[in-house]
């Protein structure tokens, strides 16, 4: 490639990321981000055709554009930002479609910095993350190119000379803009880390507020979770800095919403609207039932799921990015926090826990139409008249041991589906079982409500659990004297496998899930709390280190040597084979001239040649050298030839005694060469004419 192809390659790929991120976002409207797209694409090709630009001057079009953002502001975008972000959108497509002087294409990769700036404000994934880290090296590939460019002309060389030039950028130079590129990365992240984080939480208080509740929807359709549980896309992870719990531990189940009131196929939260119970805020932790913490885990939603508080059997209290709480007359909790923002919360467990709700007729509701059928039901199987407590495990055992469970259910029959699950079909999915579960016990006396969550979950590392949508759970929490809101889970253990299909997306989203977790946990959620508790295990680290190096700990220091060489060995070995392969490469067919290839050295002159023998035909057996001389006596304007084949038998035979410098005037030269070969046949076919 030419040193002109790779410089407008810099900057258009500079300019694309920088619009992708912009997408990214889905906050900016496709008119803004769609004419800066169009506008690049049409830059590039009005440069390959060699056209002029459509726009010789920008200051009228800056003028208007910068008056449209008025406009835009009050009448168009929702706020000052995406306003702003639209004016430099337009400022881009004004300046990609005029004048292309280095000043103009630093301007240009100005813009893009500013949209990338936006974006980052509106924008917190971890795809982000990668096409920043993308933009970063084609950004600075581009301010190196414009700077070669700047100088080149300030020597008072042509412009045009240069865009023809072939072989000026060497391995040497992509090193160079690689390992620049790494030293930027590496001092930007330690200022990142180390850089106090000091109130953007509590700037954000001003933003705005919203509210959301804990769990899916206050209205759940009987078989929205049948449908939900085929999706393997992360919804929550939850850190257990005490280690991972086993499958079956209660606290591998998250509560979402609790739904009293079953009404034609669907469960209602009635009391949403009512908030009859303010919690008590102290220091930043907001307290939800008595009882005693003791242990504590970090709860990460992921953005589908933001404005959402899961929170396991037994929370004591929460402490996050909230404004206010308040408990629903359902025993659902409502909170306030700055609109926009998404955060991580830490939960307070302790097992003597007790929620503090009572129930009343809403957990005993029954529809009429329905009463008949389920009464009927318990007098077959022989519970009318049981104890609540032994109701409540008569009919577990009996859903669980007689019915199957499924997500492959047959069309909906007339009817309520809860009937046709018991007295036809006998399978079906969890909430299909919970609520089955949760009626039967009320015809029973026993008051119930139903809760939609997740449970089980994926052990992601041995302090991590990942729920997946394809953990969504419903369970039922039934009221016993002395006991309080005990949890019950009628759904069959055994589970029919997902299908294939399910199966191959969980795998593909285990590949990319380790990424985005380690972007939302040390990105995302990244805060001066954090950066606290890092320094303080670097802190512990260096004193453990210290400890290990006191002569009184000279005793463990051979054992923690062996065993750091063993771990630390193979990766030193992998490092020195690499930095090996790579010294080798880079010095493969290196020599004198130190900026040709081989193979490019001959194709250059091999054109030259070919053009020269269609003015003046070689004679068979003639040499190279023998017939640039023969030129030279010909044609006075064909002297340069000479010097040009001198030149390549220089860099091609001889190279011992070439040096750089004549890389570069071969360079010189053959572009040269090409105008000139190309201009007296030109003239030779004018004069022809005549």
């Amino acid at each position: 490639m030419t040193f002109g192809q790779f410089e407008r390659l810099s900057l258009y790929l500079t300019t694309a990321l920088s619009i992708l991120l912009i997408i990214i976002t889905e906050e900016i409207a496709i008119w803004a981000w769609g004419a800066a797209a169009l506008s690049l694409g049409i830059r590039a090709w009005l440069e390959g055709a060699r056209r002029p630009p459509l726009m010789p001057k920008g200051t009228t079009a800056a003028l208007f554009v910068i008056a449209f953002a008025f406009v835009d502001f009050f009448a168009i975008a929702p706020d000052i930002l995406v306003a702003g972000v639209d004016m430099v959108l337009l400022l881009l497509v004004a300046k990609l479609l005029g004048p292309r002087t280095v000043r103009d294409n630093l301007q240009v990769i100005g813009l893009s910095f500013l949209l990338v700036l936006g974006s980052t404000v509106m924008s917190a994934t971890a795809l982000f993350g990668l096409i920043f880290l993308a933009y970063m090296f084609a950004g600075l590939w581009a301010l190196l190119m414009q700077n070669l460019r700047a100088q080149w002309e300030a020597t008072g060389n042509e412009t045009r000379i240069l865009q023809y030039k072939r072989g000026v950028l060497g391995r040497a130079f992509g090193v160079a803009v690689f390992g620049l590129g790494i030293g930027i990365l590496f001092f930007t992240l330690t200022f990142y880390f180390l850089f106090p984080r000091v109130g953007i939480r509590w700037w954000s208080m001003s933003l705005g507020r919203q509210q959301a509740v804990s769990g899916f929807s206050s209205e759940v359709n009987l078989n929205d979770i049948g449908r939900i549980q085929q999706n393997p896309a992360v919804a929550v992870r939850v850190k257990f800095p005490e280690g991972s719990p086993e499958e079956g531990d209660r606290r591998r189940m998250l509560r979402g919403i609790h739904l009293d009131t079953y009404d034609d196929g669907r469960w209602l939260d009635s009391g949403r609207s009512t908030a009859d119970n303010v919690f008590r805020a102290g220091r930043d932790r907001w307290l939800l039932e008595a009882g005693i913490g003791e242990a504590e885990i970090e709860i990460f939603p992921e953005e589908s799921y933001a404005e959402t508080l899961f929170l396991p059997t037994g929370s004591v209290s929460v402490r996050g990015h909230f404004q206010r709480m308040v408990r629903t007359a359902s025993g659902n909790i409502v909170i306030e926090r700055p609109a926009g923002v998404r955060t991580n919360y830490e939960v307070k467990l302790g097992s003597a826990a007790t929620d503090s709700t009572l129930p009343d007729q809403r957990h005993l509701q029954v529809p009429e139409e329905l009463r008949d059928y389920l009464g009927q039901t318990l007098a077959a199987w022989n519970l009318e008249g049981a104890t609540p407590s032994d109701v409540v495990q008569r009919l577990l055992d009996r859903l669980q041991s007689e019915y199957a469970y499924t997500l492959s259910l047959a069309p909906e029959e007339d009817g309520d589906p809860v009937q046709t699950f018991l007295s036809s079909t006998r399978a079906g999915h969890c909430e299909l079982f919970a609520s089955s579960y949760a009626l039967l016990l009320r015809v029973a006396g026993v008051p119930t409500r139903v809760v939609n969550g997740f449970a089980g979950g994926e052990t992601w590392d041995e302090n991590t659990v990942v729920f997946r949508e394809l953990h969504a759970h419903s369970w039922v929490e039934a009221w016993l004297p002395g006991q309080g809101w005990a949890v019950f889970d009628p759904t069959p253990s055994t589970v029919t496998p997902l299908p294939w299909r399910t199966r191959l997306l969980h795998r593909m989203h285990q590949a990319v899930d380790r990424l985005r977790f380690f972007w939302a946990e040390w990105f995302v959620s990244y805060d001066l709390q954090r950066q606290t508790t890092l320094a303080r295990e670097f802190r512990d680290a260096s004193r453990r280190i210290g400890h290990n190096l006191d002569p009184r700990g000279l005793g463990s220091v051979a054992g923690n040597l062996k065993e750091g060489f063993r771990t630390a060995a193979p990766w030193a070995a992998g490092v020195v084979l690499v930095t090996a392969a790579g010294l080798l490469v880079l010095r493969r067919e290196r020599h004198p001239g130190k900026v040709l290839r081989q193979d490019r050295l001959r194709k250059l002159y091999a054109r030259r040649l070919r053009l020269a023998e269609r003015l003046r035909p070689r004679l068979p057996g003639q040499t190279a050298l023998g017939y640039a001389r023969r030129l030279q006596r010909d044609d006075a304007e064909l002297q340069a030839f000479v010097e040009y084949t001198e030149l390549y038998y220089r860099l091609r035979f001889g190279q011992n005694l070439a040096t750089p410098d004549d890389g570069m005037r071969f360079l010189a030269l053959d572009t040269r060469m090409g105008e000139l070969l190309k201009h007296r046949r030109r003239t030779l076919s004018r004069q022809a004419r005549r």
